[in-house]
């Protein structure tokens, strides 16, 4: 049902994000599992499902649909940061890895904006 969306790297990044926060939070301890969890779940959801819907946006939208993503993936890293000074992750392997998930997709959509950006700027449309 999804299979376009698979060809899309930043979706593709988005998803295993999403999939890793998922088991992570689950080895968190009880207080920070229906806390600190629950909001890295609802941040994941809501950045997955953005990047799912970027290809129904018309071209001169895409700048600033990306900008906000990146805001998002912004406030993700933020949180991110704050769960690993409070130790809330049970390794600081797991921790990477959700960090630097996080980091190479905001590097995608960023490099996504400034070609959209780019785009607008030279007033053509994306290649067929």
């Amino acid at each position: 049902m999804l299979d376009h969306l698979k060809k899309l790297d930043i979706y593709n990044v988005a998803f295993e994000l999403m999939t890793h926060i998922e088991r992570c939070v689950r080895r968190f301890e009880r207080y920070c599992k229906y806390t600190t969890g629950s909001e890295l779940r609802t941040m994941c959801s809501e950045i997955l499902a953005k990047t799912a819907k970027l290809n129904n946006y018309e071209e001169c939208e895409r700048a600033e649909f990306l900008a906000d993503l990146k805001g998002k993936i912004t406030d993700l890293q933020i949180k991110l940061n704050v769960c690993e000074e409070l130790n809330t992750f049970r390794n600081y392997e797991a921790w990477f890895k959700s960090a630097e998930l996080a980091t190479n997709l905001l590097g995608q959509c960023e490099r996504l904006h400034n070609y959209f950006v780019n785009r607008q700027n030279q007033g053509g449309g994306i290649p067929q």
